[in-house]
């Protein structure tokens, strides 16, 4: 049965698997990453958010799932149907990731009250400055490691904002804040974005 079985795999063959979505190593075959988002839309606008937050040496990862789940998937050269596909957007999920300490620690003493709440809604209104500017609830995931979820924020048109914190976890003493989150210049503004094909 093994001799069987090595006579099959000879005739076997390697095909070649495509890596992860990069500035330089282009897309997976089906066009988009779905490691970033739900669809073509959302998983260019996490990676280029998650890019921008790198640039300002804060190393969150980024996920972004939206509903009605089907209305990204557009060509994403087609300018008009990229900015219909985020209007059109009535729920939110953002889920971010850190593993890095000074990514965490500065969430924990981010100023307001309480802080890390402060910083979630700030990151909801990153995404409708992105231009998802209609929907009418959100969450936002935090995620200490891939692991543990440290938070989650809530918010409706009806109902408002909630933040439960399930991870607890102190402040380091003297960590400094983390900047506040801002929206990245548009696609293609900046000379190391490649525009996906």
């Amino acid at each position: 049965m093994s001799g069987a079985l090595l006579a099959a795999c000879g005739e076997m063959s390697v095909i070649t698997t495509y890596k992860s979505y990069s500035p330089a190593g282009g897309l997976p075959p089906i066009g988009f990453n779905h490691q970033f988002g739900l669809n073509p839309v959302t998983s260019r606008d996490a990676f280029e958010l998650e890019r921008w937050f790198f640039s300002k040496d804060v190393f969150w990862e980024v996920y972004f799932w939206t509903s009605p789940q089907k209305i990204g998937f557009v060509p994403l050269g087609d300018t008009s149907a990229v900015v219909a596909t985020r209007h059109a957007v009535t729920s939110v999920d953002l889920t971010i990731a850190s593993e890095d300490p000074h990514t965490l620690s500065g969430l924990l003493v981010y100023p307001g009250n309480p802080g890390p709440e402060t910083y979630a809604e700030q990151l909801l209104q990153v995404i409708r400055a992105l231009g998802y500017d209609k929907f009418s609830s959100a969450r936002v995931h935090i995620y200490f490691s891939e692991l543990y979820q440290y938070a989650i924020l809530n918010w409706s048109r009806s109902a408002g904002y909630s933040f439960d914190v399930l991870l607890k976890e102190s402040p380091v003493a003297g960590a400094a804040p983390l900047p506040k989150p801002t929206a990245p210049p548009p696609i293609g503004s900046h000379p190391t974005t490649k525009t996906s094909r």
